[in-house]
């Protein structure tokens, strides 16, 4: 039910980006006339929203593409699109009814993607006005459990044509697949190989018959855990146990250049970690840490107050809170605000939080205990945070808006 309501709010707020038409700069931030988003990165070229990855949410199953104009988001089967706070399937036929909850997995419609074929969980990407996601090949029956081939499928902007561009790997156990993004002509995804090591594989979009091996977990008991690439680089958490029984585990944050392959161990963690203004920030005993991408120096900033588990950033602040670290009970929940010297913004009690989303740039995010989502400028963050209802579900799944 939370990636049901999560990708429902990535549709109906995110377009708040797509207000902006004149030029502003805040923090590495800058949002032209023309209505591309770039962030003004020294470790790499501009930021092109609309053509690069944009891991800026908690998980890729839940996330949305936002191309510069409008987004696009996958809810139950359908790929819609949202601009200028109107919301439409991406189907250019004229005379569609754009029917795609079906039960045969069946529909004409050029919006609907079955789940039993394309794994938009695992992450798509917007890039050079075309959608990138992984899916099974054309080749494969549905039905079947056994030999499967996961392949790059492009899909046109207004979802006239669903392209198979090449074949990836065979499986027999999709789960084995982990993330997927385009970014900079680049196919990234993470995948269980055949002799059970976790792998993160580069394919070069514009002449896809090779596939490079990027780095390997050695250790079975190793998986990459979180990616997000930046600029010119990729940045990723490796995870692993020190023994069979799968307890104790260590961590190491690395960085990889995507044009060279060079890679580089940057941080002892397994902890959690966001990327917000040429920074690695993560946890470190009672602190939060910064690592400082350009002289490689490390510092606490301020500290963990409460044992947070969770650290997440936008182009404003840096948040973190308890509310999932199996320790503080629902009354105790706070939402931390720091910016990037770790200035106490403000400390909000969510008590009702079962699930923090975290930011669009705009608005804080939040779905609480009694199915609804709530939203807070972030505005008012030097204030008192209003949290207003974004939607609420129905126990027979129907979506109320506002």
């Amino acid at each position: 039910m939370r990636k049901i309501i999560i990708s429902v709010l990535i549709v109906f707020t995110l377009i708040l980006f797509t207000a902006c038409t004149k030029n502003e700069t805040k923090n590495n931030v800058s949002v032209s006339n023309d209505n591309k988003v770039e962030i003004n990165d020294d470790l790499g070229d501009h930021y092109i929203l609309s053509d690069d990855d944009q891991p800026f949410y908690v998980s890729r199953s839940d996330m949305m593409a936002f191309n510069g104009e409008g987004s696009y988001c996958f809810l139950n089967d359908c790929l819609y699109y949202t601009q200028n706070k109107n919301t439409v399937p991406v189907c250019n036929k004229p005379d569609c009814g754009h029917i795609t909850n079906v039960d045969d997995g069946k529909s004409e419609c050029n919006a609907f993607f079955s789940n039993e074929r394309y794994y938009y969980e695992k992450g798509f990407s917007y890039y050079k006005d075309s959608i990138y996601l992984l899916g099974l090949s054309r080749e494969c029956d549905l039905g079947s459990k056994s030999d499967l081939t996961v392949s790059i499928y492009k899909v046109s902007k207004d979802g006239s044509n669903h392209r198979e561009i090449c074949k990836l790997f065979k499986t027999s156990d999709i789960n084995s697949v982990g993330e997927f993004a385009v970014h900079r002509g680049y196919a990234f995804w993470t995948a269980i190989n055949s002799k059970g090591n976790f792998c993160i594989y580069k394919l070069n979009i514009n002449s896809p018959q090779y596939k490079t091996e990027i780095f390997r977990c050695e250790d079975n008991t190793g998986f990459i855990s979180r990616f997000a690439c930046v600029g010119n680089y990729m940045y990723f958490s490796y995870s692993y146990s020190e023994n069979e029984d799968y307890e104790n585990y260590k961590g190491e944050i690395y960085r990889l250049n995507i044009n060279t392959d060079k890679k580089e161990k940057l941080i002892d963690t397994n902890s959690c970690f966001t990327v917000f203004n040429n920074k690695i920030y993560y946890f470190k005993d009672r602190d939060i840490n910064a690592y400082d991408l350009k002289s490689g120096k490390i510092f606490p900033i301020c500290q963990n107050k409460d044992k947070s588990a969770i650290v997440v950033s936008d182009h404003n602040y840096i948040y973190y809170t308890n509310w999932d670290n199996g320790i503080a009970e629902p009354e105790d929940y706070v939402l931390h605000i720091i910016d990037e010297e770790g200035k106490v913004i403000n400390d909000v009690n969510i008590p009702d939080c079962e699930y923090f989303v975290g930011s669009d740039g705009r608005r804080l995010y939040m779905e609480t205990n009694n199915r609804e989502v709530l939203g807070a400028d972030i505005s008012q963050i030097n204030s008192n945070v209003k949290w207003e209802t974004v939607f609420t579900i129905s126990d027979d799944g129907e979506i109320n808006i506002g």
